[in-house]
């Protein structure tokens, strides 16, 4: 069937105007987003974070950085309640108490004498003074060690916290990127259709051309709507690392500080917050060693018990005090001490072991971030040229189907091929700022 002559002109400027658009698309420049896909990437209402706020957020708000402050307060506790162990302590009480009626006792000369009477008020204080706790000296000392690892703790956690929020927030920076790189895909395919479309209807083209362009394009928006979904989940995450009650985004690609050199970032790990926990905890332990000798040591208490009591009694005056000196001296106690004294050595051990593992573990950390950097940059290099031959092969295809040289197929298969590399460059991107925020981490560098 042949076509109107005016309307096969009017298909022939059309496809001219596409082929101008799609040869721009295919020299690099970036194509517009679907307004769906534009809409749903930018959404009203969610706020914006640049990546030094997101750190500070993270490190202000999270919980578990909030409960690690709380440990420090806590292992300060515990201090002020070893050191009570050993501190002077006052109590006082006060008895009331009623009988049936007053003890009396017949005298010598036929009278009587009130033991006890019906209604007696006692009011007393007791002193207690240790003069001799070598066990509780020693365990308010073991306790200030305990806030130097708690401490320490507390900025691992951060450490910690720092390196997840900057993990989300990357996270979204790559979720934004495999959306721009599925929407101008979504583009392409979407003028690829109109362009088979008006061939079709002038008489230029055939029905298969114009159902492969049309299945292309729905492949493609499936493609979109789910980076959309993928993006959603990303900002719901980044709202969760920073505490926020609603999903957060970002505000660009973050500029990472450069990472240090390897023999550097070795040299750094070794005084990293863990590693300092890890040393603190091995010290309390190694004094929880040095003092075992405490066990065998000697208790010396002393008390002083002032005391007022109405009506006085043939025994207990009406006002008087009491002082005691208690010797306690620990001979024998069915081997607890033993038991304790094998329990404080295996600790001790444990904790030697640990710092060792620690050690190990941050060189290993450190060695494989930076191996990952180095391939992920190669890796990144190697993305970006696949992209540009992508493009490039791409316009090479659709110069040669609009020549009449090849079919539509060829156009296809070159767009899935620049769709695919382009979302490996997306990868590669997120890899190597994935890579340098790791190896950050992993000397101390962060926060």
């Amino acid at each position: 069937m042949r076509s109107h002559p005016l309307l096969a002109r009017c298909v022939v400027a059309a496809l001219a105007l596409l082929a101008l658009r799609r040869a721009a698309f295919a020299s690099g420049d970036a194509a517009p987003t679907t307004t769906a896909s534009a809409a749903a990437a930018n959404a009203e209402g969610i706020e914006r974070v640049s990546f030094d706020e997101a750190l500070r957020r993270a490190l202000a708000q999270n919980a578990t950085g909030r409960i690690a402050e709380q440990e420090i307060v806590r292992a300060e506790a515990l201090v002020r309640e070893a050191q009570a162990a050993w501190l002077p302590q006052l109590a006082g009480v006060a008895a009331y108490a009623r009988l049936d009626g007053a003890r009396v006792a017949q005298s010598a000369n036929g009278g009587t004498n009130q033991l006890l009477g019906r209604d007696t008020i006692n009011i007393s204080a007791q002193l207690s003074v240790p003069l001799l706790a070598p066990r509780s000296w020693l365990a308010s000392q073991r306790a200030k060690i305990g806030v130097d690892a708690a401490t320490f703790t507390q900025a691992d956690v951060r450490r910690q916290l720092a390196l997840a929020a900057g993990r989300t927030y990357l996270a979204v920076v790559a979720a934004h990127r495999q959306l721009e790189v599925a929407g101008r895909a979504e583009q392409n395919a979407k003028e690829h259709d109109d362009y088979a479309r008006l061939r079709l209807t002038g008489g230029l083209g055939n029905r298969l051309d114009q159902v492969r362009a049309a299945q292309d394009l729905a492949t493609t928006e499936v493609t979109t709507r789910n980076q959309l979904v993928a993006l959603s989940r990303a900002r719901e995450a980044l709202g969760v690392v920073l505490a926020a009650d609603a999903p957060l985004d970002t505000d660009g690609v973050p500029t990472l500080p450069a990472p240090p050199a390897l023999s550097a970032a070795l040299d750094a790990a070794r005084s990293r917050s863990d590693i300092a926990a890890a040393g603190a905890r091995l010290r309390i332990a190694d004094k929880a060693v040095d003092d075992t000798w405490s066990f065998y040591a000697p208790l010396l208490n002393a008390t002083f018990a002032p005391y007022a009591q109405t009506p006085a009694t043939s025994t207990i005056p009406t006002t008087g005090w009491a002082a005691t000196l208690v010797l306690s001296v620990p001979f024998y106690d069915g081997g607890l001490r033993y038991g304790q004294i094998r329990e404080t050595r295996a600790l001790a051990a444990e904790a030697k072991e640990q710092l060792a593992a620690q050690l190990r573990q941050a060189g290993s950390e450190v060695r494989a971030a930076f191996e990952a950097l180095l391939h992920s940059d190669e890796a990144l290099s190697s993305a970006r040229r696949a992209a540009e031959l992508a493009r490039e092969s791409l316009k090479l295809a659709e110069d040669a189907f609009h020549a009449g040289a090849v079919t539509n197929l060829d156009v296809l298969d070159a767009s899935r091929r620049l769709r695919d590399v382009e979302s490996d460059e997306a990868n590669a991107e997120d890899a190597s700022r994935q890579a340098r925020l790791e190896l950050l981490a992993a000397a101390g560098k962060l926060p």
